[in-house]
């Protein structure tokens, strides 16, 4: 049963009755070229300045139409909840680099998080780390990687001593478990180039 705060949420939300079903494929169709052109292959056939600006420019296309589609769709797609579009949205969000709009993504995400808490923070973790990264600040849940000296590290991180708190109380695992994996990941994806 409903809540009566949670009633007045839904009914005062806004109604994205123009999100169609060509919108939620189009985005899941984004989301996979982007997830394609990041694949072991690519990089190793096309060389890595044509391959990051083959990216820069998927992104950029991408970008043009997300805004298109978030403002018929809103980021829950016309539904109560987070679903696989709004998974996919996140990830063309988060891996672009138009530092404004993904500030401005961020603050929708934070206020739908509040409404809606199902939806999972540990998005809104990453895409907040990445822009304070791309505002030149440290980030808060070192979700951020760089490659130094062939290894994967952080990006600065604020107080990192309690990074670990701040990391689980957004649904993240430790910072170590997280390293371990992404350079697990990182290999494999060298490996097949």
């Amino acid at each position: 049963m409903m809540t009566s705060l949670a009633a007045c949420l839904l009914a005062s939300a806004p109604v994205f009755a123009d999100c169609s079903d060509t919108d939620r494929r189009s985005v899941l169709a984004m989301r996979a070229q982007d997830q394609a052109i990041r694949e072991d292959g690519v990089l190793g056939a096309v060389g890595e300045r044509r391959w990051a600006n083959a990216l820069q420019a998927i992104s950029n296309e991408q970008q043009v139409l997300l805004r298109q589609i978030l403002s018929r769709c809103g980021w829950t797609f016309g539904r109560s909840a987070w679903g696989e579009e709004a998974e996919a949205a996140w990830y063309i969000v988060q891996h672009g680099d138009n530092l404004a709009y993904q500030r401005a993504q961020l603050g929708h995400l934070q206020r739908l998080i509040e409404t809606f808490p199902g939806i999972p923070r540990k998005k809104l973790a990453y895409l907040e780390d990445r822009v304070l990264i791309g505002e030149g600040r440290l980030q808060r849940y070192g979700s951020q990687l760089e490659l130094v000296d062939g290894k994967l590290v952080p990006f600065p991180i604020s107080d990192p001593a309690e990074v670990d708190q701040r990391r689980a109380s957004m649904g993240l695992g430790t910072m170590e478990a997280y390293l371990v994996d992404a350079t697990a990941k990182w290999k494999a994806m060298a490996e097949r180039r």
